[in-house]
């Protein structure tokens, strides 16, 4: 007779769902189409490496091939089984946000039961303000305490992450939350442009002018400190425009935002005559190229602006930047006019920019 066999390790259940929860997570990145690896291993801090694709892929609806991209980001992920609130390491979410600043975004996913969701680089950042701030005095004390000293409790070295500061993780939209942190580290830190892109998809498309007005305000800001004139003059040059575009519908709403966009490139580049005309003559072509497209295929284009321009030896890197956000920014307005959560078959395909500028001429 064999005697019992002892055994060679204990699994314990806490365990077992964060490997759960986990692997959940790493099949939803596979479904938009990026390429996955598991850092869980590696005592890293981070679960997740994503290289991400080079254009935004449709969640579950991958084509026979599609180019990656190199540029990668991180995710942690927090299967939290007691209903609690994650609290990571406060030195480990300081690193998520420095590496976030350079373009390698860290996400924490968090799953709680059939629920998803999760905290970007900006959440991350706002959350460790807020507990620096109430351990201010504690912080201070703590730096001029010796490692013997135990007369006062110490800060805490973890950071509870609230669930306003979170947001429901929705694949269908996720690859261009992946897409715009990964190419636009600096807009995406500086404004509001996340929470614009966690809307349903028709109250984006509700106030879709508002939107683009915004990414683009965000993106000057990224380039000038919120401290210098030439900031304050963009703002004013914008804000003051703003109440007009309550009055436009359609492409016009899209037009609008653009003509708004355009009084702060002119204000931006009032000393430099060249990229000043430069930036006025691309904020009327997209003008006209929206206008025409959106008369002729009633429905918003992803227009050729960025090929148009990245030919022209006046455009600037700076400037080319903002056209391509735009183009990135217009396709996932395109993308939610689909109709992505009502209908099986895709957004359809982007009308022929070439030949509704032609049919406007």
């Amino acid at each position: 007779m064999m005697g019992s066999e002892a055994p060679m390790a204990i699994r314990k259940r806490l365990k077992h769902s964060g490997d759960i929860g986990e692997v959940d997570t790493l099949k939803e990145f596979l479904l938009m189409g990026a390429v996955v690896n598991s850092l869980t291993g590696s005592d890293y801090g981070l679960d997740l490496h994503i290289q991400v694709p080079l254009r935004p892929q449709e969640y579950n609806k991958l084509g026979n091939s599609w180019s990656l991209s190199g540029r990668v980001a991180h995710a942690q992920v927090k299967n939290m089984t007691s209903g609690q609130d994650p609290s990571p390491a406060v030195e480990r979410v300081r690193g998520w946000i420095a590496g976030a600043e350079v373009g390698v975004p860290t996400f924490l996913i968090i799953l709680k039961g059939d629920r998803k969701r999760f905290a970007s680089p900006r959440d991350l950042k706002a959350t460790l303000a807020a507990w620096e701030e109430a351990h201010a005095e504690n912080l201070s004390k703590d730096a001029r305490r010796t490692e013997t000293d135990e007369t006062e409790p110490k800060t805490p070295k973890t950071v509870t992450l609230p669930e306003k500061n979170t947001h429901a993780f929705r694949p269908q939209t996720f690859p261009w939350l992946l897409h715009l942190w990964t190419s636009y580290p600096g807009v995406m830190m500086k404004s509001d442009v996340q929470d614009w892109l966690c809307l349903d998809s028709q109250d984006l498309l509700a106030r879709g002018h508002q939107f683009i007005a915004e990414v683009l305000l965000a993106w000057m800001k990224s380039h000038h400190s919120d401290t210098t004139p030439v900031l304050s003059k963009t703002e004013i040059a914008v804000r003051a425009e703003n109440d007009g575009l309550c009055v436009f519908e359609g492409s016009d709403a899209i037009a609008g935002a653009l003509a708004i966009v355009q009084a702060g490139f002119r204000t931006m580049y009032q000393e430099e005559p060249e990229s000043s005309r430069k930036a006025e003559l691309f904020g009327w072509d997209a003008i006209n190229h929206l206008g025409m497209a959106w008369r002729r295929h009633q429905r918003y284009p992803h227009s050729n602006l960025m090929t148009s321009y990245s030919t022209s030896p006046h455009t600037g890197r700076s400037l080319n930047e903002a056209i391509q956000l735009l183009e990135d920014v217009m396709e996932f307005h395109r993308y939610c006019a689909s109709g992505w959560q009502a209908t099986e078959d895709g957004p359809p395909p982007a009308p022929d920019a070439n030949a509704a500028v032609q049919a406007g001429q």
